[in-house]
């Protein structure tokens, strides 16, 4: 059966301690831009997360976040619904996968092969949901040696994943914010 063009955004998988856990970060209270779960994210010039866009280096992905509404009523989502309205201009708390060494299920856009372990590709975002919170967000088909967001490891190995277009991958994030080989640049 064909693999599906349905996009999930990126999904951890597995983290070589045996333990995935989320690190708790801030997203400005009047951020207006949407982050669905599974969205990359990066870390701005003020130390709080905004959406990644294709080309940018990573802090990590998006697993929800909370905050009180100006009511006073406590929240907690699987996507920030931008623009913001927190309770006294206070930050919303994040939850964000940003260990390097994390791998992320995700659904790509192209045809990738076996060939295509070990190349790099950039995310592409698309359209979450603001029904079920998940991100649109998908890897790149173009997939070479040049520098990119994200490595494929390998091809994920669950039953309905076929070798073919829309292969679900595994990956790593390449350009992480956190990563020693290249100076960071926050809020570049």
């Amino acid at each position: 059966m064909p693999n599906s063009a349905h996009y999930f955004g990126f999904a951890p998988l597995r983290h070589p301690s045996g333990v995935l856990r989320p690190s708790e970060r801030e997203i400005l209270f009047n951020y207006n831009t949407k982050i669905y779960k599974g969205d990359p994210v990066k870390l701005t010039s003020d130390g709080t997360i905004a959406l990644a866009a294709a080309g940018e280096r990573i802090l990590g992905i998006f697993a929800g976040c909370s905050w009180t509404d100006t009511d006073g009523t406590p929240r907690f989502e699987s996507r920030w619904t931008a623009p913001g309205a927190t309770s006294g201009s206070v930050n919303a708390k994040a939850l964000v996968f940003d260990d390097p060494l994390t791998v992320f299920a995700v659904r790509s856009a192209g045809t990738p092969a076996q060939t295509s372990v070990g190349l790099l590709a950039d995310h592409q975002a698309g359209t979450g949901s603001d029904i079920t919170g998940n991100s649109g967000a998908n890897l790149s088909g173009t997939m070479a040696t040049g520098a990119a967001g994200f490595r494929i490891i390998g091809i994920d190995k669950r039953a309905d994943n076929e070798v073919s277009q829309f292969a679900v991958l595994e990956v790593m994030i390449f350009e992480h914010e956190f990563n020693t080989d290249e100076p960071a640049t926050p809020g570049v």
